[in-house]
């Protein structure tokens, strides 16, 4: 399951949640899923300073600056194309969408569950 996925993926690297929504609410999904304890910042709209919308520059470059790092070693999963696209145009990242594969995919690596991450980074696809 999900939080299986979070906390296999964990335990191996540093996880944080973003999202187009308030921090309180990332907060909030966190615990209810039982996986606050195993993520880092919660990042919301109100606390990257924009909205998560196109460009998508301003909220991403908010991001990487919080949590530091290259962002070209950044994998970022979402289940829409655009956001993912401007974290691959913007950062160099790594991108995983969730879902049913589409023509629109680009340069997307594809699974159709959060919890088929920990298998995508064991075969080596992302790292």
């Amino acid at each position: 399951d999900i939080v299986d996925a979070i906390r296999q993926l964990s335990q191996r690297f540093e996880l944080h949640m973003a999202s187009g929504n308030p921090a309180w609410i990332v907060e909030a999904l966190l615990r209810r899923l039982g996986a606050r304890e195993l993520t880092g910042f919660p990042f919301g709209s109100d606390l990257a300073g924009a909205l998560k919308r196109a460009p998508y520059e301003q909220f991403y470059r908010a991001i990487t600056t919080k949590i530091g790092g290259p962002p070209e070693k950044l994998v970022v999963v979402d289940d829409a194309e655009k956001p993912l696209a401007a974290a691959r145009e913007l950062l160099g990242a790594i991108t995983v969408r969730v879902g049913t594969p589409s023509e629109t995919d680009g340069d997307n690596i594809v699974i159709d569950s959060l919890s088929s991450l920990p298998a995508l980074i064991d075969s080596h696809v992302l790292i």
